[in-house]
Parts: C-alpha cells; sequence; structure tokens
C-alpha cells in the first residue's frame, strides 16, 4: 500500500511539472510580445553567475500615492496592472487594474507582484553567459511573452533600437 502511494505521488508530481513546463512553452511561442521599460540595477553576482537585477521604469513613474495605497510597494502583494501598447509593442501604465476587467483593443494587462518593497513582472534577473555583461549594459527593455489573463515570461533583453540583445554563440 505505502509503495503505491509513493508511486501514485511521484506520478502527480511528474504531471504537474510537465503541465507547467508545456503551459510556459506555450506562452513563449503564442504569447504576446510587450516590452517594459527598464532600469537596470547590477549585473554581477558572484554566487549565480553573470545576471542583471531588473528594476521596472513603471515603478519610478507611479505617483506616489499610488505606489503606498493602491499599488501596496511595502507589503507583500500581488495584482494586475494595465499598460497601453504603442506600435512597437512598448507598454505604456495605464492604471493598476483587475483580472477580470474588460479592456481596449490595444490594451494588455500583466500580473504584478511586490517583493522586499520592488515591483516584479515574472522575473526580478536576467541571467546569461558569463563574460558577456558588456553585452548586457545597454539593455533598456525587457522582452515579455503574456498571455490573456496577463502570465508572462522574459524572454529576451533589448537595447535603446529594439533590438534583442543576443549573445554571439562563437565567441
Amino acid at each position: 500500500m505505502r509503495r503505491h502511494l509513493v508511486v501514485f505521488f511521484c506520478v502527480v508530481i511528474l504531471i504537474v511539472t510537465h503541465h507547467v513546463i508545456f503551459s510556459r512553452e506555450r506562452l513563449i511561442r503564442d504569447g504576446q510580445i510587450v516590452l517594459l521599460r527598464l532600469a537596470p540595477v547590477d549585473p554581477r553576482s558572484l554566487m549565480q553567475g553573470d545576471y542583471m537585477r531588473l528594476r521596472f521604469a513603471v515603478e519610478d513613474e507611479l505617483p506616489n500615492s499610488m505606489r503606498e495605497n493602491e499599488l501596496g510597494i511595502a507589503a507583500n502583494k500581488r495584482g494586475v496592472m494595465v499598460f497601453s501598447l504603442n506600435d512597437e509593442n512598448v507598454a505604456i501604465f495605464e492604471r493598476i487594474g483587475d483580472i477580470d476587467e474588460g479592456l481596449a483593443n490595444n490594451e494588455i494587462r500583466m500580473r504584478f507582484r511586490v517583493r522586499a518593497g520592488r515591483l516584479e513582472f515574472a522575473s526580478n534577473a536576467y541571467f546569461f553567459e558569463e563574460g558577456k555583461a558588456k553585452l548586457y549594459e545597454n539593455a533598456l527593455f525587457g522582452e515579455f511573452r503574456v498571455d490573456a489573463d496577463g502570465t508572462s515570461v522574459l524572454t529576451y533583453l533589448r537595447d535603446a533600437e529594439l533590438q534583442r540583445l543576443v549573445a554571439d554563440e562563437n565567441n
């Protein structure tokens, strides 16, 4: 009986894991591209290798009253932000939203969380190959893939001309 329970729970864990992986792969393949302006913080970590810790410029653009009251920047909070998208898919903050609210044609919702007083969308870091930090110093945008319910995945960093920053495989 005990062996059957162990096997059952292992199968359940594998099914859940595969579901998460496939849903993320589908999001990366089919999600709407959204570019969020970055305010980079620190491109290095001795323990984790090279990475860029990310801050999002929208955090600095919010009025203080909204940051403290609606966003609850001091508390651990989750929510939804609504952005309008320009012709190049650059996100422009519109409002703190609701998961069920209707959106205009050029709007998209993104889920956020506040952790340690910082606003996060999908990730607060972008990891890259050791020794490639110089390439990512020019990052001004994070490229996210976003689905209809606001779930997002950070896929690339982009420069001022909105070009993807990709390390050359040969170097």
